[in-house]
């Protein structure tokens, strides 16, 4: 198993803690104390952390902190903070088909615990899986973090409080239980078997307000994309999909991206080879979720679109886009309802 040290995180979550929690600059120096997060980093979207720069910050804020700050933490851990994991979800046909999103991609943006679907026909919900040990107060700071971020996520879908739902902790009623009362919208049991949620089976088939395929396409490519890097142990090219994805709707040409990784241009090609892919490639991904996106507003034209991209005629955009999705960007936008 990879390292804490080695695995990847986003540094959204690192920008909301200083944001929230670093009110001066004594604070945010306490917070980054024994992380390799830097100022520079933290304006830098291609800059990533990883597990172990999480896991010292929360470890610095529970010192820094009062008791129960994860949750007015978490408060702010809103859509956007989610990434392609939010994106996905609330965007998918379902909440049944959220839920599968969570526990098949949940990982991808916290690498410390993965989520197990389950129920019958009179409740549903998920499980928290740890897949590293730590501290007791980490742990129940994590826990705090991930099932309110978890709750957000679903009451965006819902467009209303889980007043049904039950959260679990497996573990004792912590001495700040009311600030739970406060942020948690159902019934909260602690000393349970395992740590997640329920909720009433029937929800499952709601509807996600708001659905889009073509979003929802996009986002999931991205969410695979990602895993898949992830699972494997191979962080360069995650990086590399990063810096593309951070660089407007073209994305750079490879020797800026060799550059801004400090490798040359021959070592970068190589090691994406080893990955076993290449720069065209993620380069490509990247177009793809792109072309999605923007063929979703009804503003751009297909030509447009394509000149986005990079493409300055427009019969190039077409081939490219026959090949990614084997269909034009005309019939794409038509069957999209777009």
């Amino acid at each position: 198993m990879v390292g804490e040290d080695r695995l990847p995180m986003p540094l959204t979550y690192a920008r909301i803690m200083l944001r929230v929690l670093g009110t001066t600059a004594e604070r945010r120096a306490q917070l980054l104390k024994g992380t390799r997060i830097t100022e520079s980093a933290l304006v830098d979207p291609t800059a990533e952390a990883t597990l172990a720069d999480f896991l010292a910050m929360f470890d610095n804020a529970h010192a820094l902190c009062e008791p129960g700050w994860t949750l007015e933490l978490t408060s702010h851990f809103d859509l956007a903070a989610q990434g392609a994991l939010g994106f996905a979800m609330v965007c998918a046909p379902t909440l049944a088909e959220s839920f599968d999103i969570m526990a098949r991609y949940g990982h991808v943006r916290a690498p410390w615990f993965r989520l197990e679907v389950f129920g019958d026909e009179l409740e549903w919900g998920v499980k928290m899986r740890r897949q590293f040990p730590v501290a007791a107060h980490i742990d129940i700071a994590m826990v705090e973090t991930v099932l309110l971020s978890a709750q957000n996520l679903v009451e965006s879908i819902l467009g209303r409080p889980m007043g049904q739902a039950r959260m679990h902790f497996d573990f004792a009623a912590p001495a700040w239980i009311e600030r739970y009362r406060e942020r948690f919208s159902g019934e909260v049991i602690f000393a349970a078997d395992y740590a997640g949620f329920s909720m009433p089976a029937i929800w499952r088939n709601s509807p996600c307000p708001l659905a889009d395929a073509g979003m929802y396409q996009a986002a999931m490519s991205r969410l695979e994309m990602d895993r898949r890097r992830l699972d494997s142990g191979n962080h360069l090219s995650v990086r590399v999909a990063m810096l593309i994805a951070a660089s407007g709707d073209t994305g750079p040409d490879l020797e800026t991206t060799a550059e801004r990784l400090n490798v040359s241009r021959r070592t970068l090609i190589r090691r994406l080879k080893e990955a076993g892919t290449s720069f065209g490639t993620l380069r490509d991904e990247h177009r793809m979720q792109r072309a999605v996106e923007l063929l979703a507003n009804p503003t751009y034209t297909a030509t447009e679109v394509g000149y986005r991209l990079g493409y300055q005629e427009p019969a190039n955009f077409t081939r490219a886009f026959k090949r990614w999705f084997g269909t034009t960007p005309g019939n794409h936008r038509a069957h999209s309802g777009k």
